[in-house]
């Protein structure tokens, strides 16, 4: 018989039990904290980078979408010709939907254009000759003019023509309006020229102005 002692056989790598991964370490305390420490700053600086890339991305957006509605009246054509107009433009690069739009003249609002014209000039109410377009609820185009009141020398007598000229100055509105992606503004011409940011557009207080 043979006399040589047991035998060891090689140990199969596949059937031993694999050791969980661990982070490495050197050994040194004071090191290794750094090194968590660094990695942790590290994510947390990952983190703020894409935060603020992802605001700056949508602040690009916005910019890209924001509306500027304008209140102004006119006497004039570009032309140079006769023409009395009421008129609202947006000055933005994306399109304006108004939400609410309240005309007042002598700080009193009326809700149609027969109650402002026997307010302001005592014009009976079916005879006068002045345009009107609706402008609650539009959708105001970049660079878009839209005169809601609008009237000419020979559409109405000399004295209706001036005394509707003389109440330009006198004519206010309260406007709100917000963009595609909802972001609103508000502005009231008796108090003030520009437009003020709003979470949403408020509820209208005064009769809204229809045509």
């Amino acid at each position: 018989m043979d006399n040589e002692g047991p035998r060891s056989f090689p140990q199969n790598p596949r059937l031993m039990p694999e050791t969980p991964d661990r982070p490495h370490r050197t050994g040194l305390l004071a090191l290794d904290f750094v090194i968590a420490a660094c990695a942790i700053v590290i994510s947390f600086a990952s983190l703020w980078v894409a935060l603020r890339s992802e605001s700056t991305q949508h602040q690009l957006l916005q910019a890209s979408v924001w509306p500027y509605v304008q209140y102004d009246t006119s006497d004039a054509t570009e032309n140079g010709g006769r023409r009395l107009s009421f008129e609202l433009r947006n000055e933005g690069v994306g399109p304006a939907i108004v939400r609410s739009f309240a005309l007042a003249y002598n700080g009193h609002y009326y809700g149609t254009l027969s109650e402002l014209m026997a307010a302001c000039c005592g014009m009976p109410k079916g005879r006068y000759g002045v345009l009107a377009s609706t402008v609650q609820q539009r959708v105001i185009m970049a660079h878009e003019l839209v005169p809601f009141i609008e009237t000419q020398p020979h559409w109405v007598n000399a004295h209706t023509y001036a005394l509707i000229g003389k109440a330009r100055a006198r004519v206010t509105v309260r406007l709100c309006y917000c963009s595609v992606l909802g972001d609103c503004w508000f502005v009231d011409t008796a108090r003030e020229d520009q437009p003020s940011a709003v979470n949403k557009c408020p509820p209208a207080q005064q009769p809204q102005y229809t045509t």
